[in-house]
């Protein structure tokens, strides 16, 4: 199931799906090293992945202040001085989510604050916060809080 995931989304080009590429890989390589070996020296370096609170700011820093741009786990990783598997399991452990998802909620909560406070178009809010097009805003928006972007700011 994995492979299949990882092959649909090979295609896809925004950040958030490279993202879900990258984390899928490693669930699939972890999944690999636990059914074919290795399983005991990979759950030790696994429980020893912790942010400290330095790391975690420098993370948290960087995602806020790159949010209209993409945003790798290997660029996370550097930063946290972890590796890609260690981060996503750190990251989950510091932020209750994943790299994925919290970057993700960020975008959306800067997008409400825009079509709250500006009348700025939605396709320019879209692509300034790091979606690829209004398309892709309108339906990640709609699948998270169950209306469109221009709904929202009718909404007031």
């Amino acid at each position: 199931g994995l492979a299949a995931r990882l092959a649909h989304l090979s295609g896809a080009g925004d950040d958030l799906a490279a993202m879900l590429r990258e984390s899928l890989g490693q669930a699939l390589y972890l999944h690999l090293l636990r059914e074919h070996g290795g399983g005991a020296a990979a759950r030790a370096a696994s429980a020893q992945a912790r942010l400290n609170e330095a790391a975690r700011r420098r993370v948290e820093d960087y995602i806020h202040t790159h949010l209209d741009r993409r945003i790798t786990l290997d660029e996370l990783a550097r930063l946290s001085a972890l590796s890609t598997h260690q981060l996503l399991i750190a990251f989950r452990h510091a932020f209750g989510m994943t790299p994925i998802q919290y970057v993700l909620a960020q975008r959306l909560l800067r997008v409400c604050r825009r079509l709250r406070d500006s009348a700025d178009d939605i396709a320019t809010i879209a692509v300034e916060n790091g979606f690829s097009s209004h398309s892709h805003l309108s339906a990640v928006f709609k699948k998270r809080y169950g209306l469109t972007p221009r709904a929202f700011r009718l909404q007031g």
